[in-house]
């Protein structure tokens, strides 16, 4: 992979689907937490489909490279089902991933994920694009996976980046669960 994908994501959407984002939120807590919080949307062979997303705009822990110009910062990301809105973005991504399998994984409202922010500090999501790099279970773990994730509030778009190809079920596995 080259640097510019490491820094970067990956510019094309996962499985050819672009969300809009609906109802962007920037709030801060009375503990001075600050997030953002959308719904991502898309219209699909299912109906519309889409998922919730909170990420933390502050408190990320900072990870200079060897590169003094790339910091790395390593915090949450939290997904949250919108019911059958959800549902319906689970049977089109299932549609679209070939040897897709959900597995046996149990059922929930909202999956709180590890991430890196690979363009900067989280904090600037009102002025620059937010790319980040999102786990799915224990780093080294059997069912470990990957995605890249754009947050485009100026565009209003997010995005899903492929990181891995033999990824992609697993991906949807997780994101399964939320269904």
């Amino acid at each position: 992979m080259d640097e510019a994908q490491i820094i970067y994501g990956n510019s094309e959407p996962w499985l050819g689907l672009t969300f809009k984002t609906l109802e962007p939120r920037f709030e801060e807590t009375a503990s001075g937490s600050r997030f953002f919080s959308s719904t991502l949307s898309t219209e699909t062979k299912f109906g519309n489909a889409g998922v919730g997303i909170d990420i933390m705009l502050n408190d990320w822990e900072s990870e200079p490279t060897s590169d003094p110009r790339i910091v790395f910062y390593h915090g949450d990301v939290r997904l949250r089902s919108l019911g059958d809105r959800t549902k319906n973005l689970i049977a089109e991504m299932s549609a679209r991933v070939s040897s897709a399998s959900s597995g046996q994984m149990a059922a929930t409202e909202k999956l709180f994920l590890e991430c890196v922010a690979l363009n900067g500090d989280p904090a600037n999501l009102e002025t620059r694009q937010f790319v980040g790099k999102v786990f799915f279970d224990e780093p080294g773990g059997d069912n470990e996976c990957q995605v890249f994730l754009t947050v485009d509030v100026a565009r209003q778009s997010a995005w899903f980046g492929e990181k891995d190809a033999e990824d992609s079920p697993k991906v949807l596995g997780w994101l399964a669960r939320l269904s």
